[in-house]
């Protein structure tokens, strides 16, 4: 008889063990989905941002267009004083 309690307590040490890990994975589910969802939103804010950067680079081309016309302009203008004058 002793045989098979020793036994059966190393089985139900196993039980409480494998109820932990359980308990464990359940907890570790959990965490996965809250990040997942927090990489879903991160994910959409990214696309949202980056599609306003593509604006402010348009924007930022056409002033740097209109700064090099002046540029250009003043050069012309400039030339055009030293050879009449």
């Amino acid at each position: 008889m002793d045989r098979f309690d020793r036994l059966e307590s190393k089985l139900d040490k196993l039980d409480e063990r494998l109820d932990k890990i359980d308990i464990h994975l359940g907890k570790v589910d959990i965490t996965m989905s809250r990040n997942t969802d927090s990489l879903e939103e991160h994910m959409k804010r990214t696309e949202l941002l980056e599609g306003q950067l593509e604006s402010i680079q348009v924007h930022i081309n056409y002033v740097q267009g209109i700064v090099k016309l002046i540029s250009l302009i003043s050069i012309i203008v400039g030339i055009y004083k030293a050879v009449v004058h």
